[in-house]
């Protein structure tokens, strides 16, 4: 098993995700028997970005997707991404690990 000081080491050199956001997804997972790479490779399927809160992420994800233009425009403004973001985490799609004020990583649960 990868100790989180080598797996740092390894990111440092390679300078490929941000150190704090590793190290969140390191301390929230279990990793048996799991090497370097293949946390590595787990954390870029499962780390989504940084955003300000999960209505941030929330209201980015139903834009690029497109799922709220089904609904009509004046429908639309009444929409709770707020809720929306809450209830992913809530419901599990989604975990986050807050940084500092307005700093939230936000990760796949899947």
């Amino acid at each position: 098993m990868a100790t989180l000081t080598e797996l740092l080491e390894h990111n440092e050199k390679n300078d490929f995700y941000p150190a704090e956001a590793l190290t969140a997804y390191y301390e929230n997972d279990h990793f048996a028997d799991d090497d370097v790479e293949d946390i590595c490779r787990g954390f870029e399927d499962c780390y989504v970005g940084c955003y300000d809160d999960l209505e941030a992420y929330a209201y980015e994800l139903l834009e690029s997707t497109g799922e709220l233009l089904q609904i009509p425009e004046t429908l639309r403004r009444y929409f709770d991404y707020a809720s929306f973001g809450r209830d992913l985490e809530l419901g599990g799609d989604v975990w986050t690990h807050q940084i500092g004020y307005a700093e939230t990583f936000i990760f796949r649960s899947y």
